[in-house]
């Protein structure tokens, strides 16, 4: 998400490489470093000490021989040949030395050790065959004692680099870091061998957390060599650790450009191009990584993450295959496994590799949280809820188990589970910026509170210091509200803007071969805006245009699936801060960004205020200003935003789409009822299934005075909210109180099949817009259901998308001026029986035929907009 506001050890989402903690230490010798001597070179066979026989010219070429074949890699021969020397009684110590090294390249190890023991015996407590000896129990997996060999070696000689090198990387090694000070230290103070020192010395202090320490050593060790690979790559993923990564992708870079990295560092400079946001490069180099390294867990776990990320899911499953295949028990490998699965609506496969990681670690936390929004998709609640409180148990402390638990309360309702669970999650130190947003929804979600909790945050812009972060977390719930006047809604939305200095930021023109467009939303499913981008994006002239989307959601259904088909530069950005999405923007060379969210969940306002973008619109997802001059233009059309009248509530230009802003797609063809609910029941039946957030208490006493209008009528309303008892009570009770007869009111729940949601239109004769805040997908859904909608043309764009959905479709009967004229309209309809069958058998094709599901046309006055836009200045 935003920045700072999740730490990749804790979240539900891709956690490209695994983020493990470096093993740097393993990174400061060569491959060939376990060998004293580099016998790629000349051995030195000189003063030997030996007793050579009589023929020392047949020695010498003996001895030359078992270098070559050494060299060669004939390593039974190399082995033969000495063993063949020794039994001649050539007493050399380089020829047990060769020897041992010919055993360990062939996984002799107890039989190069017995070796040592032999020439030790043979030759005393000497300095090269105690490091040799060390080396060979070191590859031997006998740390402590290769360690008491080092140190042996160091006592004949107290100067020795190579002893003090091989101890402080050993004590690295096993993360005795303190001890590992100590002896890199006196390193340091060697005139040839001190960026040695400084590299152990720095690796011992990043093993100990001591991130900038670290740093500071690595480019102490450089001064004294400025080609060091291993300082230089060190480096490079310090400043990873600190979120600096521009300045480590130019060391990685200079590296290779210079030849002084080589191909072992390919695997970290992929993950530094992933987090600097250049995904295609990122994915170049970790494909090249893999052909020195096919058989590397975390380079194959990256690729898979990789793919995953950018919605390659099958390319994906290849690499995690293969990672499972070489390691079966990994158990975060098995949780991203799960977690691409889910994020391909497999959620019965999803489940399997999650149970397979608990297995592995009960105490692992992830999976139980994925567990559980599996289980959600699958609408099997009591599993849900099971997995969360399990995920809570295991760590109370963690904010995002509180977070996620808190989010599904609200969203079924349960507002004071989740006002519980969502303050908790803040207290815990979550910086998501959205959590103040999805608590004041909770607080919203009461009817007896929000009218005071309005006021209370209009009073707050003048009396306290309030951060724009704050303010946008109460602009939604504005929009709900008919206790703010406009005027008072577009002060706390320039509140927001106040502080916005982008506007001073000049953006030059790309020189792209295309218009580059840039979408950035988190409902790119099924959600309203899915539906009204769809028409859009499928359309669009890719002859003249490039189009880039920016998914910032984990919720993966049908619908994101159809998107994705239609834009093959996909970005899932979720979980990464905003550096990092301002990276990627800027990488891809966007022209015009469109956000598509506003100050709902989700929204990425914080990247429009900085400007990526030479221009920037608002279109869609929010049906008011955003408060930022850094946007440009906002997307409307004459009816919501009548000229000369919503200029002054907005800080964008406001671009006027012929016709209509919206452009509806609805590929389910439900059935119609033959017959109307009233013909079948012998009343009229009112609906209104928007999400109850909208529904104010002046809509519900309209639609009571509606009921006692109409005599025996029946009002359905329909909200995935009233699964929860306490939503539901709190409805009921209040219908009780205004005299109402409980029993003509149905409070629906969610119902997770789209057929199924469209096919509860054919119990309802007539819709009721909510007036505040009208519908617009559900306004849709009830006329391509055959069902008219009644709304009521209020007085800024949110109050007013009914009536230009309506005038669109010259339904202008169905538009009402003022509260008593929407009841009269109801009330009149009602009896009407003709004009609701008609309405019946008519509107789907209606729709259809009109501009609102016209894509093509619609996607060409949005281009025209594009084009003439992007020529500005």
């Amino acid at each position: 998400m935003h920045k700072n506001s999740k730490k990749r050890s804790e979240n539900l989402h891709y956690n490209i490489g695994l983020n493990e903690k470096c093993d740097l230490p393993k990174k400061n010798l060569k491959k060939n470093d376990y060998l004293y001597y580099n016998l790629k070179t000349k051995l030195n066979l000189n003063n030997t000490h030996a007793d050579l026989p009589n023929n020392s010219k047949f020695i010498d070429n003996k001895i030359y021989k078992i270098k070559k074949l050494f060299n060669d890699q004939k390593y039974v021969e190399c082995e033969k040949h000495s063993k063949e020397l020794i039994k001649s009684n050539f007493y050399s110590k380089k020829i047990y030395i060769i020897l041992s090294l010919c055993l360990i390249k062939q996984n002799k190890l107890l039989e190069s050790l017995n070796n040592y023991k032999i020439a030790i015996k043979q030759y005393g407590q000497d300095k090269e065959l105690l490091i040799n000896f060390g080396d060979a129990l070191q590859k031997n997996g006998n740390y402590l004692k290769a360690v008491e060999k080092y140190k042996e070696a160091l006592k004949i000689d107290p100067e020795s680099v190579t002893a003090l090198i091989k101890i402080s990387s050993l004590y690295n090694l096993m993360s005795k870091h303190e001890e590992a000070v100590y002896f890199a230290t006196k390193l340091t103070l060697s005139k040839s061998y001190a960026d040695k020192g400084f590299c152990n010395l720095g690796n011992a202090y990043l093993g100990m957390n001591k991130i900038e320490e670290a740093l500071s050593l690595y480019n102490k060790g450089l001064i004294h060599n400025k080609n060091s690979a291993q300082l230089n790559h060190n480096k490079a993923l310090t400043l990873m650790l600190l979120k600096i990564y521009d300045e480590a992708l130019k060391i990685f870079e200079n590296g290779f450009k210079n030849n002084y990295l080589d191909n072992s560092s390919l695997i970290d400079y992929g993950l530094c191009l992933f987090e600097c946001g250049k995904i295609k490069r990122s994915l170049e180099i970790n494909e090249k990584a893999l052909a020195e390294y096919p058989n590397n867990i975390k380079l194959l776990n990256n690729l898979g993450n990789l793919n995953s990320h950018i919605g390659y899911y099958e390319k994906a499953n290849l690499y995690f295959t293969k990672a499972e295949t070489l390691n079966p028990k990994n158990k975060e490998i098995l949780y991203n496994i799960a977690l691409s699965y889910h994020n391909q609506n497999l959620y019965d496969i999803s489940i399997r590799y999650c149970k397979s990681a608990i297995e592995i670690d009960k105490d692992f936390f992830n999976p139980y949280n994925l567990l559980a929004m599996c289980y959600g998709h699958k609408n099997d609640i009591p599993k849900c809820l099971e997995n969360y409180h399990n995920a809570i148990k295991l760590n109370p402390n963690s904010y995002l188990g509180w977070f996620n638990y808190g989010l599904f309360c609200l969203n079924h309702g349960r507002t004071n589970e989740a006002l519980e669970a969502l303050i908790t999650s803040k207290g815990l130190g979550n910086q998501n910026p959205e959590l103040d947003l999805l608590i004041n929804n909770s607080k919203y979600n009461n009817l007896e509170t929000n009218k005071s909790y309005l006021r209370e945050i209009h009073k707050k812009l003048n009396t306290e210091k309030i951060t724009p972060q704050q303010i946008s977390s109460h602009l939604l719930t504005s929009l709900y509200s008919d206790e703010l006047s406009p005027q008072k809604i577009f002060e706390m939305h320039k509140y927001f803007g106040k502080d916005n200095k982008s506007t001073k930021i000049k953006i030059r023109k790309n020189k792209n071969l295309k218009i580059r467009i840039g979408y950035v939303s988190a409902d790119l499913n099924y959600h309203s805006v899915g539906y009204f981008f769809e028409p859009l994006i499928e359309n669009h002239n890719l002859d003249k245009f490039e189009i880039f989307t920016y998914y910032n959601n984990n919720k993966f259904d049908d619908k994101n699936k159809i998107l994705q088909g239609y834009c093959k530069n996909w970005r899932n950005v979720y979980e990464f801060d905003d550096d990092y999405l301002l990276n990627l923007i800027k990488n891809d060379r966007i022209d015009i960004l469109v956000d598509l969210s506003g100050h709902t969940k989700g929204n990425r306002l914080e990247i429009f205020r900085k400007k990526p973008a030479f221009k920037q619109i608002s279109w869609l997802g929010y049906p008011a200003t955003t408060g930022l001059s850094s946007i440009d233009y906002k997307f409307t059309d004459i009816t919501v935003d009548p000229l000369n009248t919503s200029e002054n509530f907005y800080t964008e230009k406001l671009y006027r789409i012929e016709d209509s802003f919206l452009c509806y797609k609805n590929s389910c063809d439900t059935a119609i009822s033959k017959t109307k609910p009233f013909e079948v029941n012998g009343f009229v039946t009112f609906g209104s299934f928007n999400n109850i957030s909208k529904i104010t208490e002046k809509n519900l006493k309209a639609w009571i005075a509606i009921l006692k209008n109409v005599s025996d009528s029946q009002l359905v309303l329909k909200s995935h909210q009233f699964t929860s008892e306490q939503k539901t009570e709190d409805f009921i009770k209040f219908f009780k109180e205004n005299d109402v007869d409980i029993n003509r009111i149905k409070l629906l729940p969610f119902i997770k099949s789209t057929h199924g949601h469209l096919a509860m239109y054919n119990m309802v004769d007539i819709c009721l817009d909510t007036f505040q805040f009208n519908g617009a997908t559900t306004t849709m859904e009830a006329i391509w259901m055959g069902v008219p909608v009644i709304t009521l043309t209020g007085e800024a764009h949110v109050s007013r998308v009914g009536t230009s959905i309506l005038r669109n479709l010259n339904l202008n009967e169905l538009i009402a001026e003022d509260v008593d004229d929407y009841i009269y309209k109801a009330k009149q309809l009602s009896k009407n029986f003709n004009r609701l069958q008609s309405y019946q058998n008519e509107l789907r094709v209606r729709l259809k035929n009109s501009v609102l599901c016209d894509g093509q046309n619609f996607t060409t006055k949005i281009e025209k907009a594009y084009i003439q836009i992007f020529n500005e200045s």
